[in-house]
C-alpha cells in the first residue's frame, strides 16, 4: 500500500501521520510540540528531541524513519504521552484516539475513494446498501473525502514552501561561525563565540548559543537555523555580511587596545 501522509491540528500544533502499509505512525518532532516538551528561545518554541529520545529509549520505545523522519506508532505515542507526565498527556491522547478513529472511518488512507465512502457509510452512518438515502450519503462522503484530502495535500505543500523558504533565508548570503572566525581572525568558531558572549551578542542555553535579544533583529544573523543530527536538534546561527563586518571592526577595535596584530585568542 501506498505511504499517505496526513496532517491533523492539535492546540495549534500541526501532527504528522503516515500510514504505511496499513500501519499508522506520529512523526516524532511534530509529536513533541504536541506534548510540550519544548522549550522557548527568544519567543519561537523548539521541540526538546533530546528529551524525548531519552523518554523513547528508556521506554523500548523504536522509532522509524520514512523520508528522513522519524516516527513510532499510534500505540508508541500513546505510551509516551502518559510518560511526559504533564496535563496535556490525558487531553493528547484522547484527541489522538479521535485521529485514530475519524481515520479508519474515513478510510483516509484507502486508495479507492468510492470504498472509503462506502465503508464510512456502512461502519458509521449505520446505512445499509439497500436503503434509498446510499447512494446520496456515498456520493456527498466522495465529495468530502475528495475536499479534504486536497486540503490536507495543501496545507502539508505550504508547511514544505516556509520550510523551504525559511532554508533560502538562512543560507542566501550568509556565513557559518568557522567562515566568520577565519575572515576575523579568530583560531577557531569556539573563539569566535567566546569573544561575542564577552560582548553580550551570544549567550549559551542548553549547549547551543543563542543570539542575544540586543543584536536578534539588527540584521547581523539569519535567525538560528535547527537542523537535526539523528534525533537531536542542532542550532546553527548564519551571520549575514553586515553581520561579519560587525565583528570584524568589532575585533579589530579590541586587538588595536591592546596593540595586537592578532587576535588575543
Amino acid at each position: 500500500m501506498k505511504k499517505q501522509s496526513i496532517l491533523k491540528v492539535f492546540k495549534e500544533h500541526n501532527v504528522e501521520f503516515i500510514v504505511n502499509d496499513g500501519v499508522k505512525y506520529v512523526e516524532t518532532r511534530s509529536l513533541a510540540m504536541a506534548l510540550g516538551v519544548t522549550k522557548t528561545v527568544d519567543g519561537v518554541e523548539y521541540p526538546r528531541m533530546k528529551d524525548l529520545s531519552n523518554i523513547l529509549e528508556n521506554a523500548h520505545i523504536q522509532q522509524v524513519v520514512f523520508d528522513n523522519k522519524s516516527y513510532v506508532t499510534i500505540d508508541d505515542a500513546i505510551e509516551t504521552s502518559m510518560l511526559v507526565r504533564n496535563k496535556v498527556g490525558k487531553e493528547f491522547r484522547k484527541w489522538l484516539v479521535n485521529v485514530v478513529k475519524t481515520i479508519d472511518a474515513t478510510g483516509s488512507y484507502i486508495e479507492d475513494t468510492r470504498k472509503a465512502a462506502e465503508f464510512y457509510c456502512e461502519k458509521v452512518l449505520g446505512h445499509k446498501h439497500t436503503d434509498k438515502c446510499w447512494e446520496r450519503e456515498v456520493e456527498l462522503l466522495v465529495r468530502d473525502i475528495e475536499l479534504n484530502k486536497k486540503a490536507q495535500e495543501l496545507e502539508l505543500k505550504n508547511a514544505n514552501l516556509s520550510n523551504t523558504i525559511n532554508d533560502c533565508i538562512h543560507n542566501k548570503n550568509s556565513y557559518l561561525a568557522s567562515d566568520v572566525a577565519a575572515y576575523c581572525g579568530f583560531k577557531s568558531p569556539q573563539m569566535l563565540h567566546e569573544f561575542c558572549k564577552n560582548n553580550h551578542i551570544l549567550k549559551r542555553m542548553d549547549d547551543c548559543w543563542i543570539v542575544c535579544a540586543e543584536y536578534a533583529y539588527n540584521g547581523y544573523f539569519c535567525g538560528n537555523k535547527h537542523t537535526y543530527a539523528g534525533n537531536e536538534l542542532v542550532y546553527e546561527n548564519r551571520w549575514t555580511f553586515e553581520g561579519r563586518e560587525f565583528i570584524k571592526n568589532l575585533a579589530k577595535q579590541t586587538f588595536d587596545m591592546f596593540n595586537l596584530s592578532k587576535p588575543l585568542f
